[in-house]
This record gives C-alpha cells, structure tokens and sequence, in this order.
C-alpha cells in the first residue's frame, strides 16, 4: 500500500505542528498527491480524509498504522502528535 515512502515526520519544520498539518501540508500537498488518490492508496474514504485534514476529526490508531504503511513513518509518531493536541 505504500503511496510515497518518505518521511513526512522527519521533514516537520515547527514543533507545533498538528498530524493533520503534517498530513495535509508534507504528506500530501509537497508530493502532489490528491485527496482521492491518498484515501484510494489507505483504502478509507475520501470524506473521512478530507475531514481528518481538515481537523474536523482526528488520527486514529487504526489510520496511524495505515499512514505508517503509506509514508514509511512510524504508527507511533502518528499517535504521539495527536495527544499532543
């Protein structure tokens, strides 16, 4: 299911910044990827991407491990940015 192998966490430029930053501005933006193309490559829906992004919703431990598996971070990096909000 790999969509991009890279890091998307060794590249964070601001301590501050939340899983749904990340994913939205250096996971998916930075490799051109779209929305559709992400949710297709982690098998959720589009809606259910869109509103993680979109901070309408957080990262789950089941999405933490499908981000791992797209992104090549860790599942655990996932989790800790999400309990930091």
């Amino acid at each position: 299911m790999v969509i991009i192998k890279g890091n998307c966490y060794a590249e964070t430029r601001n301590a501050t910044s939340t899983s749904c930053e990340i994913l939205r501005e250096m996971c998916i933006r930075e490799r051109n990827l779209t929305i559709t193309e992400v949710a297709k490559g982690l098998k959720i829906a589009r809606s259910n991407l869109w509103a993680t992004i979109n901070e309408h919703s957080g990262i789950s431990p089941e999405l933490a491990v499908k981000l791992f598996e797209a992104f090549g971070s860790t599942s655990q990096f996932w989790i800790n940015l999400q309990k930091k909000l």
